[in-house]
């Protein structure tokens, strides 16, 4: 009788362990019509040109389909500035098609909050590198999320998650 028991234990809970499975990212239907992004740094100086080079870089070195690159002609436009608010980027889509997926956008880096963290003694190393890796995700059609490990959580540590993390690929790789 025990012997039933466990065996159909083995069955069952094998199953109810597939069927649980939860995925640490959420799809954002505004991000940009392509996974193939070419964008324009319109003012950014050598930090934080150097920092969104290294965030290009992070996308374009996953198992996903991002292709992300600078063009001088693209109408895609990342840029910075001093706003005082509360965030560190902002990802805007605009022209949007049919599908709501944006056919242009502009990534903003807000220096000023970045500024913020250096006043009240937080090592700003990778801050900017995060932020960007960030705002591409939104590009690649991931949302913000409030928990866990991912470059898409907007309560990450910047100074230790700048990459692309895994729930960030399998959130890419399940839109494209």
């Amino acid at each position: 009788m025990h012997k039933k028991i466990i065996k159909s234990l083995l069955l069952v809970i094998p199953l109810f362990l597939i069927s649980t499975q939860a995925f640490a990212y959420i799809l954002y239907s505004g991000g940009y019509n392509s996974y193939v992004i070419k964008f324009q740094n319109s003012n950014l100086n050598s930090y934080y040109s150097s920092a969104l080079a290294d965030a290009v870089s992070s996308w374009n070195g996953t198992a996903t389909k991002a292709a992300i690159s600078e063009d001088s002609t693209s109408a895609n436009l990342v840029y910075g500035g001093n706003w005082a608010t509360t965030w560190y980027g902002q990802y805007s889509g605009s022209s949007h098609n049919s599908s709501g997926q944006a056919t242009q956008f502009d990534i903003r880096i807000n220096a000023e909050r970045i500024f913020q963290d250096v006043v009240n003694g937080i090592t700003i190393v990778y801050t900017p590198r995060s932020t960007f890796t960030h705002e591409f995700g939104h590009a690649l059609h991931l949302d913000d999320l409030s928990s866990g490990s991912a470059v898409m959580n907007t309560n990450r540590t910047r100074e230790t998650i700048y990459n692309p993390l895994y729930d960030d690929i399998n959130g890419v790789n399940a839109y494209w």
